[in-house]
């Protein structure tokens, strides 16, 4: 079984005046390319620096995980805020299957 696993991506935090988003656009297709050649894609969580992040960032971040070869999405601590709430509009899901993506 072949698994890519992408570790804490914090889209959202900035680099200078650039955000990690910004760095990471040169790489998404890369990413993209590699998880179709996997069984699985891991997203080990921390997507953002924060649990309320600007609808932009998520947005770019769900049609990133809808083009992943079966998406296994977990959740890291930047994910839930003090109150308990769950990344929106994220499911707090271990495993995403392909068609599940297609509800994100």
């Amino acid at each position: 079984m072949k698994l890519l696993v992408i570790g804490d991506l914090h889209l959202d935090n900035k680099v200078g005046k650039k955000t990690v988003f910004d760095f990471f656009k040169e790489v998404e297709k890369e990413l993209i390319d590699v998880s179709k050649k996997c069984d699985y894609t891991v997203l080990l969580g921390d997507y953002f620096s924060t649990a309320l992040p600007d609808n932009i960032y998520r947005e770019k971040f769900n049609f990133f995980v809808k083009k992943l070869k079966n998406p296994i999405l977990l959740l890291g601590q930047h994910d839930i805020n003090i109150y308990g709430n769950v990344l929106q509009p994220l499911k707090p899901c271990l495993l995403y299957t392909s068609d599940a993506a297609d509800e994100l």
